[in-house]
């Protein structure tokens, strides 16, 4: 490996995720075009590179404790390891948040995920979609924020803890309302 260049190791080779294969012009959004995510059931098919570390959340309005999370995941993962975010659907966001969310809609979100290291984004509805994609990825473990300490999440698989230490989504929705 002392050889390889993280191209070669990460992104996988994958056209969508190498910046330099961009072609950058007025007639196209660059961001939104190259975004590539899946359904959990694309995953049957599919055989993950291992460790398979998980991500979840919404991800609305990317912030600085997503990133320490995703970050964490990668160096969990390795370069041959695979990360794999499970993000929310606008719909699921909705029930979970309230009218109003998800600020950004899935394309966009995923559209900011595009660029941290992660190697595939799935959309999920409910947490019986989640669930199956842990078992169809054979996924090792799960990274977390704190406030799933000592809990088990729908992913029943061990749970990593990141002290985030930022501020969260609702906070700063709050703050653009001048609420906090």
């Amino acid at each position: 490996m002392e050889n390889d260049t993280i191209q070669d190791t990460w992104p996988r080779g994958r056209r969508h995720r190498n910046m330099a294969n961009w072609v950058w012009g007025r007639e196209r959004n660059p961001v939104m075009d190259d975004v590539v995510w899946s359904r959990v059931s694309d995953f049957k098919d599919i055989v993950l590179k291992q460790p398979v570390v998980l991500v979840t959340g919404a991800f609305d309005l990317m912030h600085s404790p997503h990133m320490r999370l995703l970050f964490n995941a990668r160096e969990r993962a390795g370069f041959n390891g695979t990360v794999l975010v499970a993000m929310n659907s606008d719909r699921s966001v909705r029930e979970r948040k309230g009218v109003g969310r998800p600020v950004l809609t899935y394309a966009e979100r995923a559209a900011a995920l595009n660029y941290m290291p992660v190697d595939y984004i799935v959309e999920f509805d409910t947490e019986s979609e989640l669930y199956e994609l842990t078992k169809l990825a054979k996924v090792n473990c799960q990274i977390a924020g704190p406030e799933y300490y000592n809990t088990v999440t729908t992913a029943c698989v061990p749970v990593i803890c990141i002290r985030d230490g930022g501020p969260h989504t609702t906070d700063i929705i709050d703050r653009i309302k001048g609420e906090k």
